[in-house]
């Protein structure tokens, strides 16, 4: 019996890289072969990077995450053995409203630690459609419920996972 994708697939062994700065789209344009720059807030598309012959080492999805600066943030955390549970935790900002809960298993060096996290994340009217694409995108194209969409933190801080 097989299962419709509808659209949507879970391909676990792909990464995430993340370029940020000011200088972020000129600096891809030299790597990549798409123009960043160019990219519209809602809008992925597909780049690759080539060698020098101009054969593709490897490919990509391209698009923006807008940024999110919360302005307020609380939380009850208990740290007990390598390991921070976190009870709850709650950051308000302009652009969403965040609530979650789960664990942190802590390595060495810090980056190597693993969030194990599920996030409530509700944006807000004047966010504008920039933050419910990303989320869409992260939540495997899940509808909100009541406007929150449900996302998980996963991987190592250093290489999260968010899905």
């Amino acid at each position: 019996m097989t299962h419709p994708l509808n659209g949507v697939a879970r391909l676990p062994h792909l990464g995430i890289i993340g370029v940020e700065g000011e200088d972020a789209a000129s600096f891809l344009q030299g790597q990549l072969t798409q123009d960043f720059a160019l990219l519209g807030p809602s809008e992925a598309r597909l780049a690759a990077f080539c060698s020098a012959k101009g054969r593709m080492q490897a490919s990509f999805i391209g698009f923006k995450i807008p940024d999110l600066h919360f302005s307020r943030g609380d939380g009850d955390f208990d740290v007990k053995a390598g390991r921070v549970l976190v009870k709850h935790l709650q950051l308000s900002g302009s652009e969403a409203d965040v609530d979650g809960h789960g664990d942190v298993l802590l390595r060495e060096p810090i980056a190597e630690s693993i969030p194990n996290l599920t996030l409530s994340v509700r944006p807000l009217p004047v966010a504008g459609r920039d933050i419910e694409n990303v989320l869409r995108l992260v939540s495997g194209n899940r509808p909100p419920q009541n406007g929150t969409y449900r996302v998980s933190l996963t991987g190592t801080l250093g290489r999260p996972a968010v899905h």
